[in-house]
Formats: C-alpha cells, structure tokens, sequence
C-alpha cells in the first residue's frame, strides 16, 4: 500500500521534471512529506491537511503539485481523530470471524503489525510485558486487538501473542488492497473510544500510547 502510494508520487514527480514544470507549493514536498511520516519529529495530521489544502487551493499549483496533494490528503482525511473509524472483518485463531465495530468495550487499541516487521516484533516482547495493557484488560476496561495485515496467514498463525491480546489476520486484505487504513508505517497504534471514535491515530509509540491511557483513567 505505501509502496504503491510512493511509486505514484514517484511517477508525477518524475513526468513534472519531464515537462519542465516548476513547483509552487507553498511548503516544501520534504516538509509536507515530514508532516505525514508518523516516524518525524514533526508529524502533525491536522498540519498536514491543512498544507495539503493550501496547494489544491493555489491557483499557481501544478497539475503535478494537485496530483501528489489530492493523493495525500485522501488517505489523511480517512479515520480521523474525533471520526468513527472504518469498520474491517477479521479471522481470529480458531476461524472465528469478527468486526472492529462489533468490539464491545469502553476503549479497543489496534496494534497493526505484520511478522516480516522486526519493529512489530520488538513491540510485541513490549506488550508481552506490559502490567498497564494486562491490567485493563482485565478490568474490561479495554480490548487489545492485534491485526496482522501482511499477506502470509501461515506467518501470523505461527506468531505468538500474549493471552490477552486478541490475534487477528486481516484475511480480506481490507487494510493492503482496500486501503480502508492509510498505513504510512509498521508498526502502528489506533485508540478507539466505545463508539469507535479514533482518539489516537498512527501512532508509532507504544509509550505515547499508554501515556494517553494513563490520562484517560484518571
């Protein structure tokens, strides 16, 4: 998914430098591009849709500059904070189907990983020891759901979890091909409400994450 949004971006850029268009953007790609990569110092989602805005509201843009641009901001502007999030199927272990909707609990983390990831595996050994997530969950305070969406269910049936993480495989490649989550990296944390309001979206750091958990308990 990410591969073939970069290739695209890669292909504009590439047939803009062919026509001798010259960029103007307000802001530099590299800074919008900083402002979209969970991993930067400066990832700011609002930021982002903001700049993205500014460019396909720039008469003097490039037909290049509005192409990347309205690529970008339609996969920001899916799941946002404050929105419902999209609903995905998932199989469980023991083949047993379910829904992210149909989570019944006052809080679900989504753990997207995929076990060609060394960083989700690292997390992983972190959630595995992690008394905050293992406590609330048994208070049924919160359901942990960690969805593979790599395309090996062999690799995912192979991989261990802690007992109470729900393991789930993104069989119908909803997240990959469909594209319902805009996954710009690996691995990443969603924080849902009861409702399944996104509280936290895209976010690398699983202690980001439990700071935000810690705040929400008081």
């Amino acid at each position: 998914m990410r591969l073939r949004l970069f290739f695209l971006l890669a292909v504009i850029c590439w047939a803009s430098t062919l026509a001798g268009v010259t960029a103007s953007v307000p802001m530099s790609r590299d800074s919008i591009m900083s402002l979209a990569d969970p991993l930067s110092p400066r990832h700011d989602e609002e930021a982002l849709v903001e700049a993205l805005r500014l460019v396909l509201d720039n008469p003097q843009a490039s037909r290049a500059d509005r192409g990347w641009c309205e690529v970008m901001l339609e996969m920001a502007l899916k799941n946002r904070v404050g929105d419902k999030c999209a609903d995905l199927d998932f199989v469980i272990a023991d083949g047993a189907t379910a829904n992210i909707h149909g989570i019944e609990a006052p809080m679900t983390l989504i753990f997207f990983n995929d076990p060609d990831c060394l960083s989700c595996h690292q997390v992983k050994e972190r959630l595995d020891t992690c008394a905050t997530l293992r406590e609330m969950v048994a208070r049924d305070e919160l359901v942990v759901l960690a969805l593979c969406v790599g395309d090996d269910e062999h690799k995912w049936r192979v991989e261990g979890y802690p007992d109470y993480v729900i393991n789930a495989f993104d069989a119908s490649r909803a997240v990959d091909e469909g594209e319902v989550y805009d996954l710009p990296t690996m691995p990443l944390f969603y924080l849902l409400d009861e409702e399944k309001r996104v509280l936290l979206k895209n976010e690398p750091s699983l202690n980001r994450v439990l700071r935000v958990l810690a705040i929400g308990s008081r």
